[in-house]
């Protein structure tokens, strides 16, 4: 059965049609590049810092308002975060809260009224990675390598977006009791936050950022913008992260300075002989 030379010519055509079809999307994601990121570690840190502010945020200590407090970091002491985060910047933001609530903070457990223990029962984060299209691999050559075949290059990462999540979660409570009969006074309940950062590569340009940690969606920037301010702060209930200036009563504040100074005894100075 003879082929005419049109029929050869249109199925060739059709040919040629197809093929550029199927490597036109890898020749552009090949030239439009790759992205990558080394910030990682910095996001990690904001999410666990975010998440240890939010939580904390939520406690009221207004309840122990005006009284003697020492705040006991014992149970915070073998909290490990990652780098800079951990049990004592946990233990700083409680400080900074029950400051804001009008606690008394002492440093000598001994002086104090009350105690405030702190816990955390959570400060870490995870991720997860996901590829559309076909991921990095060397199991080929590793194939080749095994039947003594020459080394063949690993085959690269070949895709059209990419899309590299990353989770923060924060879990802390308080509770407070009298350091003399040791009876119950107060507590908090727990209070948990969480956080998230979402990278995308789209035909290998990115990253394009967004989350909760930010406060806008942001594409290459190099500096992390502040959250602003949602609301007007209340003076007993200080957001933590907000920027706040307490207004002191000068006559109450050299009240409590001149408590706080040891008596000094007088008396007529010693006969010397």
């Amino acid at each position: 059965m003879s082929i005419s030379l049109a029929m050869l010519s249109t199925a060739l055509k059709f040919t040629r049609i197809i093929a550029v079809f199927l490597v036109l999307p890898w020749i552009v994601v090949a030239l439009a590049g790759c992205g990558s990121t080394t910030q990682r570690t910095a996001t990690e840190q904001l999410l666990l810092s975010e998440a240890v502010d939010n939580a904390v945020n939520q406690i009221d200590f207004s309840p122990l308002a005006g009284q003697k407090v020492f705040l006991d970091v014992a149970a915070l002491s073998p909290v490990e975060g990652q780098s800079i985060i951990n049990g004592k910047y946990v233990a700083s933001a409680l400080r900074q809260k029950m400051l804001a609530a009008h606690c008394r903070l002492q440093e000598v457990r001994d002086d104090a009224d009350l105690i405030v223990e702190a816990r955390v029962g959570a400060l870490a984060t995870n991720g997860h990675e996901v590829i559309y299209g076909l991921p990095a691999s060397n199991g080929i050559s590793a194939l080749a390598s095994l039947g003594g075949g020459p080394v063949l290059p690993p085959i690269p990462e070949l895709s059209a977006g990419r899309m590299n999540v990353l989770a923060g979660a924060s879990k802390v409570a308080a509770f407070a009791y009298d350091r003399v009969t040791r009876e119950p006074v107060w507590q908090s309940g727990t209070l948990r936050s969480e956080t998230h950062a979402r990278s995308t590569w789209i035909l290998g340009a990115g990253p394009y950022v967004r989350g909760n940690i930010f406060d806008k969606p942001r594409f290459l920037e190099a500096t992390v913008p502040d959250k602003q301010p949602t609301n007007s702060p209340v003076y007993d209930r200080v957001p933590l992260r907000e920027r706040f200036v307490f207004q002191r009563d000068p006559a109450v504040s050299a009240t409590l300075r001149t408590a706080e100074q040891p008596e000094i005894e007088t008396g007529e100075p010693a006969e010397i002989r």
